[in-house]
């Protein structure tokens, strides 16, 4: 699998044994290359691309991007609704079949006797909204994190296993976490299938003595491409 800009000449090759970086030393560059990431995570159009063979895929569906590392949250909008759709199903298969119908006969009797208070004939549907319920309840992930790396390493695993992403773009990870940190991280993304992009504003030494292979393709304030693979 492979991730671009449409104008480099240069490429990635996604894969979890390695890390790739994109640093790019102009801030009106790099502010255009988040602001265009941003959009294509919501489906818009834009230049960077993500190829599986010759095949151009979606980097709305195959990617996970978070730019708001300072205050990201576990339970995104998109991850509540997987969230609510796995346990939606659970709940309408053989083991809870009695405690649902249990549940959907004592749910239509209190909402029919309130209904007839009202003095009017009213009609209701018998068939439970599973879904609507857990909504009404706003089921969410309980976040209890001890340190921000905790937390970061959370957030992939439930975005890989709800949301079926394994591929995940940051914006300035260096600056949130240590050294060792960091390679914690790597090492958790490398042993569990996970795609690494990072963007920063340079590349530092430091990320050039970890013991996972690094990938840059590194912007210039002039807008050269330079390539980097330790």
């Amino acid at each position: 699998m492979h991730f671009k800009y449409l104008d480099w000449e240069l490429k990635f090759e996604l894969k979890p044994s390695q890390i790739c970086m994109i640093a790019v030393e102009s801030p009106t560059i790099l502010y255009n290359y988040v602001q265009m990431l941003s959009q294509q995570s919501e489906g818009k159009d834009g230049k960077f691309a993500l190829f599986k063979d010759l095949k151009e895929l979606s980097i709305e569906k195959c990617c996970t991007i978070e730019f708001n590392l300072s205050g990201f949250v576990i339970n995104s909008k998109k991850l509540q609704t997987a969230l609510i759709k796995k346990c939606t199903s659970v709940a309408n298969g053989p083991e809870f079949e009695r405690e649902l119908q249990e549940l959907s006969q004592g749910l239509f009797t209190f909402t029919s006797n309130v209904a007839l208070d009202t003095g009017y004939s009213v009609v209701l549907e018998q068939d439970i909204d599973v879904a609507g319920i857990f909504k009404l309840y706003d089921l969410k992930l309980k976040e209890n994190h001890t340190s921000f790396l905790f937390k970061l390493i959370e957030y992939v695993n439930v975005n890989v296993e709800f949301l079926k992403t394994n591929i995940f773009i940051f914006l300035f990870l260096t600056k949130f976490l240590s050294k060792q940190d960091l390679q914690l991280f790597f090492s958790h993304c490398s042993s569990n299938d996970i795609s690494l992009v990072i963007i920063e504003e340079r590349l530092d030494d430091d990320l050039k003595q970890f013991n996972i292979p690094l990938e840059a393709i590194i912007i210039d304030r002039d807008n050269f491409e330079l390539y980097y693979k330790s």
